[in-house]
């Protein structure tokens, strides 16, 4: 998947999404909102992720 305002990557059963808009302090948006609830979806889907990490 391909997002703007954030990174998402699974590793080990783990579901890591990154805010990633350094240059704005990673102030929140509405496509970073867009963005995050795709990334819940995809994560959800995926029945071998078990732990979801925000960073």
């Amino acid at each position: 998947m391909n997002f703007e305002h954030i990174l998402y990557d699974v590793d080990d059963r783990i579901s890591t999404i990154t805010l990633n808009r350094p240059e704005n302090l990673n102030a929140w948006t509405p496509t970073m909102m867009s963005d995050m609830l795709r990334a819940l979806d995809a994560a959800d889907a995926d029945d071998d992720v078990r732990v979801v990490m925000l960073s």
